[in-house]
């Protein structure tokens, strides 16, 4: 069984407890809060059922994820993953927000205030301990096993727990004050769900989108194609995630362009090889051949390199060729992504150095970092 099966079946392991222990807190907390007049108690078995019919979507999302990629879908279908991270996200402010209204509802049209049984208060401190002991081993396991929808899972475990520490507050008030706040409780605790749930959802929007690889995973990347021997600079280094441990990428390296064809595919099976080791396929290698071999050569990047450096919109130049008999001079620039008007500034530079070599054709191609 690869790694990747034994991670799925483990998630759905867990998802299958979760299951279990719901439906059973739910039908506890329903008949509880029903008999006993608990609006905070009904409503927390409501989301004891919402959190069962999450727990089911997000094992058939991981048994989906799990198919091999085909033609549709050539790199898999992990990224369901995190969809299924995006409804547990809906879930929790739906819960949230539903819990409000209620709440406000009871608040101005007061009915009989709950009646804190052995019986009720028992379920709540039942519920605490389960949510609580459920939460943790969640987001303990989905750190792990690197599982967004886990983590999730586990987060909004903990917070659900939240209303039963609500009912035995308001039991405690009740008790000494004769004062019931049980809807106030829960307004302030629906507040903090509903705040954790808008920041669940943008993590989740982010990886479904397409966000940034983990830096430590480029760092190591970077490391690997700048120690490489033969490759002189490298530029277009992108990783796409399509689902936990699924890394796509592709990169251009630059290297003197007397490499024989035979060096080249040395170079860049050891760079496929050495990364894939980290985790990350490379589906492409490109080659950029660069020729900064003649004293005059490198004057002009030398010129063109100073020229650069005053520009902010430009985090560096590579991959420089010059060809006296064409008259052209091209090579590669890195775009600062966090400056607004990079594109005026580039074209800016481009003008600056077609009238510093007003004999030659200046090309710039725009890499990413």
């Amino acid at each position: 069984m690869t790694t990747t099966q034994n991670r799925n079946n483990e998630i759905i392991r867990y998802n299958i407890i979760g299951i279990v222990m719901n439906l059973s807190l739910s039908l506890g907390k329903l008949i509880a809060g029903t008999l006993f007049n608990s609006h905070a108690v009904i409503l927390d078995g409501v989301n004891s059922l919402s959190d069962l019919v999450s727990e089911v979507f997000a094992v058939i999302a991981t048994k989906i994820g799990a198919k091999s990629a085909d033609a549709s879908h050539p790199f898999g279908y992990g990224r369901l993953e995190y969809v299924s991270s995006l409804v547990i996200t809906m879930v929790i402010l739906y819960v949230g927000v539903s819990s409000i209204i209620g709440s406000i509802q009871a608040i101005i049209v007061p009915d009989e205030p709950p009646r804190y049984t052995f019986i009720l208060i028992s379920v709540m401190v039942i519920s605490l301990i389960a949510k609580l002991w459920y939460g943790l081993l969640m987001k303990k396991r989905g750190k792990e096993l690197g599982s967004a929808a886990m983590i999730m899972t586990g987060t909004e475990s903990m917070g659900d727990s939240l209303i039963a520490v609500a009912v035995l507050v308001s039991y405690a008030i009740y008790r000494f004050t004769g004062i019931d706040v049980e809807h106030y409780l829960c307004i302030i605790i629906s507040l903090a769900i509903i705040q954790t749930g808008i920041h669940m959802i943008k993590d989740s929007m982010t990886k479904i989108i397409g966000g940034k690889v983990d830096p430590q995973m480029r760092k190591e990347m970077v490391h690997l194609l700048t120690m490489e021997p033969g490759v002189m600079n490298f530029a277009n280094l992108l990783i796409h995630n399509y689902g936990e441990g699924v890394n796509i990428g592709s990169v251009d390296i630059e290297v003197d362009e007397a490499t024989t064809a035979a060096d080249i595919n040395v170079i860049t099976r050891s760079i496929k090889r050495k990364a894939a080791e980290l985790g990350i396929t490379l589906t492409s290698v490109g080659i950029i051949g660069t020729n900064i071999t003649s004293e005059q050569a490198s004057e002009i990047w030398d010129r063109i390199i100073e020229r650069v450096l005053k520009h902010k919109s430009v985090l560096r130049a590579q991959s420089f060729t010059i060809d006296f008999e064409e008259k052209l001079i091209t090579f590669s620039i890195v775009e600062n992504m966090e400056m607004k008007n990079r594109a005026e500034d580039i074209h800016h530079l481009k003008e600056e150095l077609q009238n510093e070599f007003p004999d030659m054709r200046i090309e710039i191609d725009i890499s990413h970092s």
